[in-house]
């Protein structure tokens, strides 16, 4: 049984959560499919049978028991009542009340005190400062275990309140401060259509809160513990679907403290850690490894007492509130002068930013932690810290004197150090002459000396890690003109020595060996040859060497460290494995920063199937870069036209093995592990920062994670959600995969039959899926690797195996379930997979669709045959009729011409009296108001009867009728009433409309007094009739809840009240496509192609064709003079709708000669399609913009905020737009071409035109051969446009060409006077002659970074 709230939006039952039997007390969405779950009962103890009992105690407590007997739940109401009643309220809430208490919102207890994961509309998150009561959301521990994770969320009160997130005892992710009207840490989102929200906080609660602006929207927050976030979701109702909103944290800068003390988390720049302006890094070795633990210190030591400075940083999340003060009297300028007194006070700031900019204050002491940066205004706060006075501003002029004082003195100096520098040059050169990069079996390497390489790029000694307080020392190699001295290798990584005590020698056996005080040894090589003169050598590479004195071969060698690497690759080390003797060289990352010792993050060659590089977390793996097919790695951007470094993979039968080669001696790059960032790092160093600068990294996004989107599930960075099923799959557990919970996977959508035969589907541009299940054959082609495939009804996926070559080369299979693909956007990366599919998924079965058309085109032609037959009588029989009623019209104005007319008028009492107070019997009826019970308020229908002219848009268009359709009626009479004309009918010399268009257009130019009739407006009470047109207006209004009732219109014609402004009447067609409302629901319709003709008045004609089973209907209204919803007739006697070959649906008249000569086309108003023959572009005449819009989505055609048009703005160029802002543009237009889109270009199947003169600007395509289908069209979900072309082999539509295509068609992606260059790496280059403008001053920027180059010259 199940208890349901009143409107039917929640129930409360008993349920089993995922695939577990234990039975839970629970309230859920009730019209949720998926039944998602709000509250949990007995989180903590289940029920394991369903002999669970809910009931109400005579004391009032609610209790949960087992068998009647053993209570596992109850509440703790300690009020007794007589009469006690348990209800489900519409909002979700289960609350206990006095059933005799006359106040409905007086509990005893409720739910909403006891939140378990979700929070809901209504739902205080916070505190009860009177009674320390606090209310916050804890996550359930899986989807199988409601019962409490140690993810939570609630009021965190240390100083001043904010939202937490918790994991444990740690805080995880914080809001930032609450300003009054948005927290400081959080983006605002105030402009959003789904919720408001507030926060409050007073002397007895502190708490947040949401409400929904629309109450048919559903929304909810809840807690997932597998993924440590806080997530909002949306109910998308035409999927019957949950759609993500928003998650916290959002980004790595949301992770609370990553920057450290007095550290600032930029997300758009690299490293996203900054230290705050007249800050440094504490540990600088540290933070260039990107262990930012911390922070950062004062470039200059504070004064207080001699007086530092404040300066202002903007656009920041405020501070960790742990060590903060709240004053809410003091204002900030006195608030600047507290914390200046203050000498532990480091920063401070407004406190409530709504309530005028200086009423309150807040005070932070000690480090300032937990700091992150925005780039809006309308983002984050103003934050005041404390520098030394130096640092100041206000110092400038002092230091512009001092520095004059200085300038002669600093020149001397500078003279002087070049002069030493010259004589340090010299001595360095001679005593490289003397360098000792090698050791004989008589010598030995003590603490304290060095081995150098030859060239000076390398250093071997003895050193201990710069963090760590203890004595140990390591033996290892480092880059010797590096003045961070950053270790490549370690010899005795697991066994450190306790002091300077170590030697390094070679013994007689040719043995290297690492000793403590020359006895015990704590590290060997395992060098088993035997020789005279063993000689040890570092070479300029880093390798060390040991090789015979006497070997000629340089490269001859006996042991060497680049067999041996640590966490860092060098060029020229080899990793992988020696297929010969299984010997296995792979990187490893250090424990942390003072521990070189093995962590559990390797990187290596994965051998299982075929070889691929894996990074690994102990067993786990962790990421993959997929098949090695020809030219680089399928999960793996193409790099090859970066200027740093080549790469390789080797694959044959003695060995497998990655390595990489510098472009240029004269650069320096390597690839280290970092343990705590679990991530594989690329970095080159900077000569003139003296820095090592972040290159790539490894994985680089969400997709990069290993398996994320589960079995045969394709993650796509750029879509939300990232994870999508592969073609011809849908998720095995929609309900988890909903909630983000991707572990299940997807299933095929029908199941496969190998024995009938299945069929296969080419996914592109992916990622390869792991290899744990595949097979590999080098010399097989494509169409045998099918075949294969084919044949073996495990075979779930093929591929080429090397891509380069034309046709590619190769074969592998897959077997079993298709793990770890990944989308890319560019054809240069990933590759083509062909997976298998059951038959009736695949394209083949487009051919019986072809038959199935063929076979139904004739019924269609002949349905549009007779609408035409039948829209030529109507049109034939309304001219005749018209030409009778003008000669009578006119015989009757000749005969009346001298006559007087009297018009009747009522007393308003006298109307009232006849209507009995407009009672519901005495209704006008205008075809539908008697379609009503006395209770009813709306309803629909499937077919339309009415009065053509009087019926409001929603009945006519979508038979929704409603007592506002009704006042819509109304409406109309009074208009005619005022205006003594029709609205049927309805001509006006100067304009072209009904009659409706014609008063509104009087209305907006300030004219209304213009539509009344002659005798109205010359012997009525003015302000009297401007209130009736007034009211009318109102009346008419094209949405119906924006019309008012009934009731109302009297109240407002009987007073003189103030009437509200109306809005765009329905009815009005000039220039602008109806904005129709919501079809019914095609369930409730019939199914079968129908035309029908409805019966209508004799000087109207309202035609509708719908086809219903095509889900598409089309509403043809008026005849003569009168126009329809989007399309304009015109004044013509016979018009004809025509649908021609080219995809145009034209308007136009029968008996015009021109055929090309059209009242009304749909070229005109496109939608996100361009046909050929169309034009895209401006009328400069009329300012007419014929633009494409995207649909919002594939089930969503409404417009989207893509588009794609000419821009005028100087010299006009296409234009693609994402809402006002520009994404890519093509360029001027050359007289053959675009200048910027050389993609965009004439083909063997079709050409194009940009037309630009004193009437049009405007671009056409069309075909070369008309045998082809081509056509473009705008994708919302890829912010791209794309042009298609139709297979006739495959009947399947295939994507020719995408724009942009690439990060350099992305519109100002380098900045001003930056050049983008897709074949260099970075892209972004600056123009001859400029450079940089934050960066090197030699014009390369060396660092590749999300977002915009800024470029100066």
């Amino acid at each position: 049984m199940t208890l349901v709230s009143n409107d039917e939006s929640f129930a409360l039952g008993f349920f089993s959560p995922g695939t577990s039997n234990n039975r839970y007390l629970g309230i859920w969405y009730h019209n949720d499919p998926m039944q998602t779950v709000v509250w949990v009962a007995n989180r903590v103890n289940p029920i394991n049978d369903s002999t669970g009992m809910l009931k109400i105690e005579s004391s009032g407590r609610v209790v949960l028991q087992v068998q009647n007997t053993t209570a596992v739940w109850s509440t703790n109401t300690t009020a007794s009542v007589q009469n006690p009643v348990l209800q489900l309220l519409d909002s979700g809430n289960l609350v206990v009340r006095d059933e005799k208490d006359s106040n409905p919102e007086h509990y005893l207890w409720q739910s909403f005190d006891y939140p378990s994961d979700t929070m809901l509309p209504g739902m205080k998150i916070g505190i009860d400062l009177r009674t320390g009561f606090q209310r916050r959301l804890t996550a359930w521990k899986s989807w199988d275990d409601p019962s409490p994770g140690d993810l939570t969320y609630g009021v965190e009160l240390e100083g001043g309140p904010e939202m937490g997130l918790w994991k444990g005892l740690r805080k995880y992710a914080m809001s930032g401060l609450w300003l009054g009207d948005r927290f400081s840490g959080i983006r605002d989102v105030r402009s959003n259509s789904i919720y408001d929200y507030n926060f409050v906080w007073n002397k007895k609660e502190a708490y947040y809160i949401f409400s929904l602006k629309n109450k048919s929207v559903l929304s909810r927050v809840v807690l997932n513990q597998t993924e440590s976030v806080r997530k909002r979701y949306a109910w998308n109702p035409e999927n019957q679907a949950w759609d993500m909103f928003s998650k916290r944290p959002s980004d790595d800068c949301d992770i609370y403290g990553l920057c450290g003390p007095n550290g600032n988390c930029d997300y758009n720049k690299l490293p996203i850690c900054q230290c705050l302006r007249a800050f440094s890094p504490k540990w600088p070795e540290k933070w260039k490894s990107s262990d930012y633990s911390g922070g950062c210190i004062h470039n200059k030591p504070l004064n207080c007492q001699t007086g530092d400075g404040f300066i202002p940083i903007m656009r920041v999340k405020s501070p960790d509130i742990t060590n903060l003060q709240v004053n809410k009297a003091t204002n900030l300028k006195e608030c600047e002068a507290e914390c200046s007194k203050n000498c532990s006070c480091m920063a401070y700031t407004n406190l409530d930013f709504t309530r005028g900019g200086d009423s309150s204050c807040a005070m932070w002491y000690g480090g300032l932690v937990d700091i992150k940066q925005f780039q809006s205004d309308s983002d984050g706060m103003k934050l005041f810290i404390r520098v030394s006075a130096s640092e100041t501003e206000h110092r400038k002029k002092a230091d512009v004197k001092l520095a004059l004082i200085l300038a002669t003195v600093i020149a001397a100096f500078s003279g002087f150090l070049l002069v030493v520098s010259y004589i340090s040059r010299r001595r360095r050169k001679l005593q490289a002459s003397t360098t000792i990069d090698t050791i004989s079996r008589s010598e030995s390497l003590t603490d304290g000396k060095t081995l150098v390489s030859n060239g000076g790029s390398f250093a071997l000694g003895f050193f201990s890690p710069d963090t760590s307080n203890s004595n140990n020392r390591y033996l290892g190699i480092w880059y010797h003109n590096d003045p961070n001295q950053t270790v490549v290798w370690v010899a005795n990584r697991i066994n450190p020595i306790n002091g300077s005590t170590g030697v390094l020698k070679i013994e007689s056996s040719g043995k290297i060996v690492l000793q403590v005080q020359n006895t015990t040894a704590v590290w060997s090589t395992n060098s088993t040859v035997s020789v005279e003169d063993p000689v040890l050598q570092l070479l300029d590479s880093g390798n060390l060497v040991l090789r015979d004195g006497n070997d000629i071969n340089p490269e001859n060698h006996l042991w060497q460290s680049f067999d041996y690497p640590s966490d860092t690759m060098l060029p020229g080390m080899k990793i992988g494995v020696d297929l010969r003797t299984s010997f296995d060289r792979r990187l490893s990352a250090w424990k942390n920063w003072d521990d070189p010792s093995p962590g559990d993050l390797t990187y290596g060659v994965e051998l299982e199937g075929s070889p691929e590089m894996v990074l690994m977390k102990g067993l786990e793996k962790y990421y993959l870069t997929g098949l090695w097919i020809g030219s680089g790695f399928s999960g793996v951007r193409d790099v090859r036209s970066n200027p740093i470094f080549d790469y390789d993979f080797v694959w044959n039968e003695t060995e497998i093995y990655f390595t990489f080669s510098l472009k240029s001696k004269s650069l320096m790059s390597r690839v280290v592990l970092n343990q705590t960032e679990s991530v594989r790092k690329r970095y080159t160093w900077n000569p003139e920062s003296q820095t090592w600068e972040l290159f790539s990294m490894r994985p680089s996004d969400y997709c990069d994670r290993y398996g994320l989107c589960g079995p045969n599930g394709n993650c796509d960075y750029n879509k939300l959600p990232v994870c999508q099923c592969l073609t011809g799959f849908r998720p095995k557990w929609p309900k988890r995969w909903n909630t983000s919970e991707y572990s299940g996977g997807c299933i095929h959508i029908k199941p496969l039959n190998c024995q009938t035969g299945d069929e296969f589907i080419t996914i592109r541009r992916v990622k390869s899926p792991a290899i744990t299940n595949p097979w590999v054959h080098k010399t097989m082609n494509l169409k045998e690797c099918k075949a294969e495939c084919s044949r073996n009804c495990s075979c779930m996926a093929y591929s080429n195996l090397d891509v380069t070559g034309g046709d590619g080369s190769g074969c592998a299979m897959w077997f079993g379930d298709l793990v770890d693909i990944k989308q890319f956007q560019s054809d240069s990366d990933g590759m083509d997979l062909y997976i298998r599919v059951s038959a009736s998924e695949t394209e083949l079965k487009k051919k019986a669709k072809v038959k199935l058309a063929i076979i139904l085109a004739p019924v269609i032609a002949a349905l549009l045959g007779l609408l035409l037959v039948v829209c030529y009588i109507r049109g034939t029989r309304r001219k005749l009729e018209d030409e009778v009623e003008d000669k009578n019209l006119e015989d009757k104005e000749n005969k009346d011409e001298n006559e007087d007319m009297e018009l009747a008028v009522f007393e308003f009492d006298t109307i009232i009296q006849a209507t009995d107070t407009f009672s519901f019997r005495n209704k006008l009826d205008f075809g539908m108001a008697r379609t009503f019970g006395g209770d009813q308020t709306e309803a629909n229908t499937n077919k339309i009867v009415g009065t053509y002219g009087y019926m409001a848009p929603e009945y006519a268009i979508d038979g929704l009728f409603s007592v506002k359709s009704d006042v819509f009626s109304f409406g109309i009479v009074l208009l005619e009433v005022i205006s003594g004309r029709k609205n049927r009918g309805f001509y006006h010399a100067n304009q072209s409309g009904n009659l409706i268009e014609h008063i509104w257009r009087l209305w907006t130019e300030g004219k209304p007094s213009d539509a009344a009739y002659e005798f109205l407006a010359e012997t009525g009470d003015v302000p009297e009739l401007l209130r009736s047109i007034h009211i009318s207006l109102l009346c008419v209004q094209q949405h119906p809840e924006e019309r008012p009732s009934m009731s109302s219109v009297v109240l407002m014609l009987g007073s003189h009240n103030e009437l509200p402004s109306p809005k765009q009447p329905g009815f009005l067609f000039y220039n602008k496509p109806f904005e129709a409302y919501p079809s019914p629901d095609n369930n409730e319709s019939s199914s079968r192609n129908e035309i029908s003709s409805l019966q209508t008045p004799r000087d109207s004609l309202i035609v509708q064709l719908i086809i219903k089973g095509a889900n598409f209907q089309f509403i043809l209204f008026g005849a003569g003079r009168r126009k329809c919803p989007g399309i304009l007739f015109g004044s013509v006697q016979n018009p004809v709708l025509l649908l021609l070959d080219s995809g145009n649906l034209v308007v136009r008249d029968e008996n015009d000669s021109s055929p090309e000569s059209y009242v009304w086309q749909s070229f005109d108003y496109p939608s996100d399609t361009s046909l050929p023959g169309m034009k895209v572009g401006v009328d400069l005449r009329t300012g007419f913009d014929r633009r494409l819009s995207s649909r919002k989505n594939w089930d969503d055609p409404s417009p989207g905020d893509l588009t794609y048009g000419v821009g005028i703005e100087g010299s006009p160029e296409i234009v693609l737009r994402k809402g006002l802002e520009k994404l890519s543009v093509s360029g001027l237009w050359n007289g053959n071409g675009f200048n910027g889109a050389p993609n965009l270009r004439s083909s063997s199947i079709f050409g194009y035109d940009f037309v630009w003169n004193e009437n049009d600007v405007y671009y056409i395509f069309f075909l070369k051969n008309k045998s082809v289908m081509s056509r473009g069209v705008l994708n919302e979900t890829q912010n791209a446009r794309e042009r298609y072309t139709w297979n006739a082999e495959t009947q399947t539509w295939q994507l020719s060409l995408i724009l942009p295509n690439g990060y350099c068609d992305i519109y100002g992606h380098c900045g001003p006077n930056g050049n983008c260059d897709d074949n260099k790496l970075p892209a972004c280059q600056c123009l001859t002659q400029f450079r940089p403008k934050n960066g090197p001053k030699d014009g390369t920027l060396r660092t590749i970074r999300e977002g915009v180059y800024t470029l100066s010259h």
